[in-house]
């Protein structure tokens, strides 16, 4: 094994086996015999005397040469620092003028950086208890427990406000203040606060600007992980869990900007017909093509297969009904199973408009 293989392995350590080996390295038995090279026209060998003069060096049998453990484990720019760190060390003759010499190793102030960042992280994974960070801890937790329940009882302003369907969501200037009309949303936080000395001590900081949770940013990423992470995410699953589904898209615009709205019909596990609604898709175009690569890119975005599709749902436009370019038969390509119904809803729209427009002749 190379030292570059070595030192690979040491890197993908654990913190545990990193402890282990600080502490528990190798150390040849007193019956070992250390294997001698010609230095000088003599045969020369590492003492082992030397392994309890620097209680810091260790002896790698593999390469037959030492480092110093606390620097080759800790050292900042370890690959700055050639043999002892980086490399063994295998000239026998020089070793004590390298370890305590006028420049030696002992003397190195990264030697001394790296011995107490030994000493410091064999004490903390020994007692975790006895470092500084946790004597922090305390506060620290018990000021994450009170961010955590604030931020419940602000999730919980914002379900029923959505509910409501009332728009007047962030008020004038989507701000807690004491004037004017704040709008619904902090309005709804005051009255929780009356039964919530927590909450009412972090409505009552004035000019409070770190970790409010209740700016419109924050609000509106609560929104977001409402309806996309669990609203979103459970009609998902049931979906899943259902087996077969029909998909049900039309193209819209909306300020000049074409829009796919993609809907799927299921039944659930209790025998209920659905129809939810799960996203608008930017379409570039609306050709029959590009509709159906944006059906496939969704059901593979939620994870949904396509092979379950049983039924397709469109209006009457070339690009979604014809039978050779359009959606329904470019999706029946992976879906054979997936039959084309002309959406009822668009035709009740049809017959109406041409209703109105003979009556009105």
């Amino acid at each position: 094994m190379t030292p570059d293989q070595v030192w690979t392995k040491i890197y993908e350590m654990s913190e545990a086996q990193k402890i282990h080996l600080a502490t528990s390295h190798y150390k040849p038995p007193p019956n070992f015999r250390f294997p001698t090279v010609q230095m000088n026209g003599y045969s020369r060998a590492f003492q082992a005397q030397w392994l309890k003069q620097y209680s810091w060096l260790v002896y790698s049998q593999e390469l037959d040469g030492v480092f110093c453990l606390p620097c080759a484990l800790f050292c900042s720019d370890r690959y700055t620092k050639g043999s002892l760190v980086n490399s063994p060390f295998t000239k026998w003759v020089k070793l004590s003028d390298t370890l305590h010499g006028k420049n030696g190793h002992i003397h190195k102030s990264y030697h001394d950086d790296s011995v107490m960042a030994m000493t410091t992280f064999i004490k903390s994974c020994k007692n975790p208890t006895a470092t500084i960070p946790c004597h922090f801890s305390n506060s620290l937790q018990i000021a994450i427990q009170e961010n955590r329940q604030i931020l419940k009882r602000i999730i919980q302003a914002v379900q029923p406000v959505l509910r409501s369907s009332v728009y007047w969501f962030q008020g004038g200037d989507g701000e807690h203040q004491d004037v004017g009309n704040p709008g619904n949303f902090i309005a709804f936080l005051r009255q929780l606060a009356k039964a919530d000395p927590l909450l009412e001590k972090h409505l009552s900081v004035p000019q409070r600007r770190n970790s409010t949770y209740m700016s419109p940013m924050s609000q509106n990423e609560i929104i977001n992980i409402i309806g996309f992470k669990q609203i979103r995410e459970g009609i998902l699953q049931e979906i899943r869990e259902s087996s077969m589904y029909t998909v049900l898209a039309d193209e819209v615009s909306s300020h000049n900007v074409e829009q796919l709205a993609f809907c799927v019909r299921f039944v659930d596990t209790d025998l209920n017909i659905r129809e939810e609604f799960l996203d608008f898709h930017r379409m570039e175009n609306t050709s029959g093509a590009a509709i159906a690569d944006a059906i496939r890119s969704m059901l593979r975005k939620f994870n949904v297969p396509l092979e379950n599709m049983r039924g397709q749902g469109y209006d009457g436009a070339a690009a979604m009904s014809s039978c050779r370019v359009g959606v329904q038969a470019r999706l029946k390509e992976d879906s054979p199973l997936a039959t084309f119904t002309h959406c009822a809803g668009h035709c009740l729209n049809l017959v109406i408009a041409k209703a109105c427009s003979n009556i009105n002749q």
